[in-house]
């Protein structure tokens, strides 16, 4: 999969990037692993917000470090008519234009889809927001938790009779940057089979609510949907829960299927609990307190233990440094072919780390060497520039010299602050 994602099957292909903080920079991160050259077009003097926020290595974000890495930066004013006209020329030699501004932001600056169009007919045009182009709520400010809170999705995330749980990821902004890189994906391949550019509305809300098509189908069909806690896959029942060990650690149980339950019964020798597969996972319920007793009868090494007996579907939460030690993760080379460096750094600083033989030098591979050693890293083509997030401004002077500006023309543009 990782190793699919990262063939640059369209090297070659340009995108401007005027978004900022994650959803935009991750759909443009996952389209520059598949080879398009994405220059991130930022406000000169602050840049991409996401750049301010700690935790901080070597002066660099770690969260801004993470998904901005071999990407260009041009510190472009769109507010001054020669920054716009610099963004024009820039258009006419690129594929794909993605933009994250409030509905009507660019038709304000003149900068429009049937504006640019006419520039470049060829044009993608990608538009991402939290509630889409239009509607009532198309123009209300929003972040992460009011989009999952709309979605229905929040609601969802409870224990059984409480307060909804905050996830610990964005999920609105993933979803909606992975749902982007997708459609510009497709628009791409839809005009290479002989189509021309089109304008995409993407927003946040329609991306989960497509997520959500479980429990929207459930309700459709049944008129109501379990609550957080009382849902099949929710920890309603006891054979798809999560339970503490004896050592006050935990440990996910998931056999859904009846083969997997009548396994797990086998090897803990509680052959009375197989009828009980869908017993309600309520406090004071007898076969939830008989199930939470017997997982608080082993350690988590215990039940691992026994769980290679096999088709048990038990597997351990892990915490982030279990996580890139467990030798699963290992084998799949993620921490190396997906995203390509452990951007970690309380990792970086713990001895165990260090004495593993991992280089420190932020912003290119940490040469681990049960990951990937240096002739593999350059073998697979990664450089120092493909793995470092450029500087505010960094590009400016080169990609404006690209598109025939002078030396002088550029330090009058830096003079009038229209470039950084």
């Amino acid at each position: 999969m990782f190793t699919q994602l990262l063939h640059p099957g369209f090297k070659g292909y340009r995108l401007l990037d005027l978004t900022r903080l994650l959803p935009g920079p991750y759909a443009s991160f996952l389209l520059s692993n598949l080879g398009i050259e994405v220059i991130k077009i930022e406000e000169p003097g602050r840049g991409d917000y996401l750049r301010s926020y700690p935790p901080f290595l070597n002066g660099v974000s770690v969260f801004f470090q993470t998904i901005n890495y071999g990407k260009k930066s041009l510190a472009l004013n769109l507010k001054h008519p020669e920054g716009r006209e610099i963004f024009k020329r820039l258009v006419q030699e690129s594929d794909v234009l993605l933009e994250g501004f409030r509905p009507g932001t660019m038709e304000k600056l003149g900068l429009s889809y049937p504006e640019l169009s006419k520039i470049n007919p060829n044009l993608i045009f990608c538009s991402l927001t939290g509630y889409g182009q239009e509607g009532p709520w198309s123009n209300k400010a929003g972040h992460d938790l009011n989009y999952i809170a709309l979605s229905g999705l929040l609601g969802l995330m409870a224990r059984r009779n409480d307060r909804p749980v905050i996830p610990a990821i964005p999920i609105a902004d993933l979803v909606g940057g992975t749902f982007a890189a997708l459609a510009i994906v497709s628009a791409l391949l839809a005009r290479q089979a002989g189509g021309s550019g089109q304008y995409l509305d993407l927003a946040m809300l329609d991306g989960l609510l497509s997520w959500l098509s479980w429990p929207l189908a459930e309700f459709r069909t049944t008129g109501s949907v379990a609550r957080g806690g009382q849902g099949l896959l929710s920890g309603g029942v006891v054979c798809y829960n999560v339970y503490r060990t004896k050592d006050n650690r935990y440990l996910t149980l998931a056999a859904l299927e009846e083969k997997f339950w009548a396994q797990f019964c086998r090897v803990t020798e509680k052959p009375e609990l197989l009828p009980e597969q869908f017993a309600p996972a309520t406090d004071g319920e007898p076969v939830y307190e008989r199930m939470k007793a017997l997982f608080a009868g082993r350690t988590l090494d215990e039940w691992l233990e026994l769980d290679s007996q096999g088709d048990l579907c038990l597997a351990p939460v892990l915490d982030m440094p279990e996580v890139l030690d467990h030798p699963q993760v290992k084998a799949r080379g993620v921490t190396e072919t997906f995203g390509r460096v452990l951007f970690n750094s309380h990792l970086l600083d713990q001895p165990q780390v260090q004495g593993r033989g991992m280089t420190e030098n932020f912003g290119r591979v940490f040469y681990d060497s049960h990951l990937m050693d240096p002739p593999q890293a350059k073998a697979r083509g990664v450089t120092d520039t493909t793995l470092s997030s450029p500087r505010l401004g960094q590009h400016t002077a080169e990609l404006l010299a690209n598109l025939g500006y002078t030396v002088e023309q550029i330090r009058e543009l830096q003079e009038k602050e229209v470039i950084a």
